[in-house]
């Protein structure tokens, strides 16, 4: 059943999305697990830069050292960044959503286990490109799912992961470190 676009672009907020596919037809489904992952996303972000401290200690690395274990995340998202946004136009965004986000929750595991500079390096590095299918397809995501009319809303709900994400690293998480070690915190 083709849908007109004036019918995929109505603000009803009492009308129903056209029909979906699979996962795609509950979107609140969909909103609350993009959510939950970008909660989980912002505090593995700001909890590594917690522990470059106790990780700098541990192995007894540079100054230099540190500052390219910090700055090669990022650049690693800023590169995957254009690659991810091309794949999800080549493929579905869903399946290089999920496919990101397990390469990511592998790597962001894998970190509390690396045992020198090479391997911390090469897993942030991958933490931080596969981050960026997150970063990249998930507003696109929303807003296939949502009408116009409800995505300023859904936005500003898509948006507080970064608050809370936040929060829940510098509360929770550092308080575990404390107790336990950084490898702790990276497979908490």
């Amino acid at each position: 059943m083709a849908v007109s676009q004036k019918e995929l672009l109505s603000d009803s907020y009492y009308q129903a999305l056209p029909a979906a596919a699979g996962w795609q037809q509950n979107s609140h489904l969909s909103l609350a697990f993009i959510w939950m992952l970008g909660v989980v996303c912002v505090l593995d972000s700001a909890i590594i830069s917690s522990l470059l401290t106790p990780i700098k200690a541990e192995f007894g690395f540079s100054d230099e050292q540190m500052g390219r274990f910090s700055s090669m995340f990022t650049l690693a998202g800023i590169i995957g960044a254009p690659i991810m946004g091309t794949l999800a136009n080549r493929f579905s965004r869903k399946t290089v959503l999920l496919i990101g986000a397990t390469v990511w929750s592998v790597a962001s595991l894998s970190t509390g286990l690396a045992t020198g500079f090479i391997g911390l390096l090469f897993l942030r590095v991958l933490t931080g490109f596969s981050d960026a299918a997150y970063s990249t397809v998930a507003p696109g995501w929303l807003a296939d799912l949502y009408r116009p009319r409800w995505r300023n809303v859904v936005f500003s709900l898509y948006m507080l992961r970064n608050k809370i994400g936040t929060a829940a690293a510098r509360r929770f998480l550092s308080r575990v470190c404390q107790v336990l070690c950084w490898c702790c915190c990276c497979c908490a």
